[in-house]
């Protein structure tokens, strides 16, 4: 197993774009099922949300493949959140809002999550803040510490973007996924409840 940093340098090729996309969005889905995204649907995953993000000079992704090139675990990070959103929306500006907004006006149980996400607010923190966007493993490949791998990986990543803190949003409920962002020197900073869940916030000051 290898970890590797996914950039737009790297995709020059659109058949591998498309497929990295797809398989991002794959994890995407299968480990957070209940995400509002997920919700969406898996083809805003696959052909907006990640081409966008792999496109956004403001956001970074790390990834472990296996033998066979194949993204197993991934982590996705925003170092400017607001950047970074708009960075997405203007890769395929009518694209992002036609298909967001036409399945959120078709599901009325998308209604309420979408409303409070547009309303959803990061603690206040420095310009120099990157958050979390994502961080999943593959169901077969879970138990074997790639998401500590990639918090690593990422850190590494952010001193070079001159980032002094990350945060991350985890549910409460969530055991696991607590433990490993405390084991890398997150803490709670704050807490809210969204889509239903109570989350809570880590931060976690970058060396």
């Amino acid at each position: 197993m290898k970890t590797s940093l996914i950039t737009k340098e790297l995709l020059t090729d659109n058949n591998l774009l498309l497929i990295t996309c797809e398989r991002l969005a794959m994890l995407h889905a299968a480990g957070t099922p209940n995400d509002l995204m997920t919700q969406i649907g898996t083809g805003f995953l696959k052909n907006i949300f990640y081409p966008g993000l792999i496109a956004s000079p403001n956001a970074v992704i790390s990834a472990v493949v296996d033998d066979n090139e194949s993204i197993v675990a991934f982590a996705a990070v925003a170092l400017n959140m607001k950047r970074c959103l708009r960075d997405i929306v203007s890769f395929q500006p009518l694209r992002s809002i036609w298909y967001g907004f036409s399945r959120v006006l078709s599901n009325n149980k998308l209604w309420r999550p979408f409303i409070e996400s547009m309303l959803l607010r990061a603690p206040e923190q420095s310009k120099r803040t990157a958050e979390i966007l994502m961080i999943t493993t593959a169901h077969s490949y879970r138990g074997r510490r790639f998401g500590i791998k990639l918090l690593s990986t990422i850190d590494d990543c952010l001193k070079g973007h001159s980032i002094r803190t990350c945060i991350a949003r985890v549910r409460e409920d969530n055991n696991y996924a607590t433990r490993m962002y405390e084991s890398n020197g997150y803490c709670e900073v704050d807490s809210i409840t969204f889509n239903g869940c109570r989350w809570r916030w880590l931060s976690h000051k970058v060396a």
